[in-house]
C-alpha cells in the first residue's frame, strides 16, 4: 500500500474514470510517441474519486474521511488511478472536495472530462442564443459540453450514434445529427449558414470546420485542430490543474489559491461580468484566447 509523504494525501479509490488517454497508455502509443517514458510497468488512470484514507506529515486542508476527487494533468505523470489506493500532493496537481450531493462514481468523471468541456466552452466563447456543434456528444467530454452549453442558453447541435439521440437530447441538445451523416450538409440544413462555434470532441477535424460559419470558432479537445479557413478561429484545448506542481505553473496571468477556494474567470467574449467556475471543484483555467483568472473573490 502506498504511504503518503509530507504534504500528501492517500485516497481510497471509489471510482476511476476511463479515458482515451488510458487506451493509448495501455496500447503503448504514448510511449512510442515519446510522451511517456519507457518503463516495465506504467499505472493507468488520470482521474479518480474516493475518500481521504491517510494524511502525510504537514498536510493541511483535508481530513480523513473527506470525499475528494483528483487529477493528474501531465502525460509524464499518470495518476495510476485504476487501483485501490492512490497518493497525491494535497496542494499540487489537483485534489479537491467532491461537490455536495454528487456520487463518487459520477465525480470521477469530472476532472478530465468536465474540465476539458468547461475550458473548451470558455475558449469557444459561445453565448446565449449562439449555435454550437458538439461532435462525440454522447461521450464524456461531449456530454459535459452539451449540458454546460445548454445550461448557458446555447443552442446545441449534437453529433452522435443514432442510438444515442434520446440521450443527447435529454442532456439539452436542440438538434441532432447522426454520426454517419454528411456532417457539413446536415448541420447547414438545420442551421443555414453554419453554426457559430464547434467543440470537436470526436476529432472529425475538417468535417466540423466545414459546418462552422465564416468568422466563427472551433475548439479541438485532442490537440489536432484543423488549419483555419474562412476567418474561423481554431484552437486546441489543454486543461491545467490549479496547483504549483503543474509544469511552468502558474501560467501567465493566472493566480494561485488553495484547493478549496472559489475561482472566477472573465469570458473572453464579454467585457463585463465575472462568472464563478466552481468552488467545490476549484481549478482555474486560462484559455489561450484570454489567459486571465481572477482572485478568490470577483473584482468589484
Amino acid at each position: 500500500m502506498p504511504e503518503p509523504g509530507s504534504g500528501q494525501v492517500r485516497i481510497r479509490v471509489a471510482a476511476a474514470a476511463v479515458n482515451p488517454v488510458d487506451v493509448q497508455t495501455r496500447s503503448g502509443a504514448l510511449t512510442a510517441g515519446g510522451l511517456l517514458p519507457a518503463r516495465e510497468v506504467i499505472g493507468i488512470g488520470w482521474d479518480v474519486a474516493g475518500t481521504v484514507d491517510a494524511l502525510g506529515p504537514r498536510t493541511t486542508g483535508f481530513r480523513r474521511g473527506d470525499a475528494v476527487l483528483g487529477l493528474s494533468d501531465r502525460l509524464a505523470l499518470p495518476l495510476k488511478a485504476q487501483a485501490e489506493y492512490v497518493v497525491l500532493d494535497a496542494d499540487a496537481v489537483a485534489v479537491a472536495a467532491v461537490p455536495a450531493g454528487t456520487e463518487l462514481v459520477a465525480a470521477a468523471t469530472l476532472p478530465l472530462g468536465g474540465l476539458t468541456a468547461a475550458q473548451a466552452l470558455d475558449i469557444a466563447a459561445a453565448g446565449p442564443g449562439d449555435t454550437l456543434l458538439v461532435t462525440g456528444a454522447a461521450g464524456a467530454v461531449g456530454g459535459y459540453t452539451v449540458q454546460l452549453a445548454a445550461a448557458a442558453g446555447v443552442r446545441v447541435v449534437a453529433v452522435a450514434d443514432v442510438g444515442d439521440e434520446e440521450l443527447v437530447r435529454d442532456l439539452g441538445a436542440e438538434f441532432f445529427v447522426p454520426r454517419t451523416a454528411d456532417l457539413p450538409a446536415a448541420v447547414r440544413g438545420l442551421v443555414p449558414g453554419g453554426v457559430d462555434t464547434a467543440v470537436d470532441a470526436a476529432s472529425v477535424g475538417m468535417l466540423a470546420l466545414d459546418a462552422v460559419r465564416g468568422g466563427g470558432a472551433l475548439v479541438s479537445v485532442r490537440g489536432n485542430a484543423p488549419t483555419p479557413l474562412r476567418g474561423i478561429r481554431v484552437r486546441n484545448v489543454w486543461i491545467r490543474a490549479d496547483g504549483p506542481a503543474s509544469p511552468s505553473w502558474p501560467p501567465p496571468g493566472c493566480g494561485r489559491g488553495s484547493p478549496t477556494s472559489c475561482r472566477w474567470t472573465r469570458s473572453p467574449r464579454r467585457t463585463t461580468g465575472w462568472r464563478r467556475v466552481g468552488c467545490a471543484v476549484a481549478w482555474c483555467w486560462c484559455p489561450e484566447v484570454n489567459p486571465r483568472c481572477g482572485p478568490d473573490d470577483p473584482p468589484g
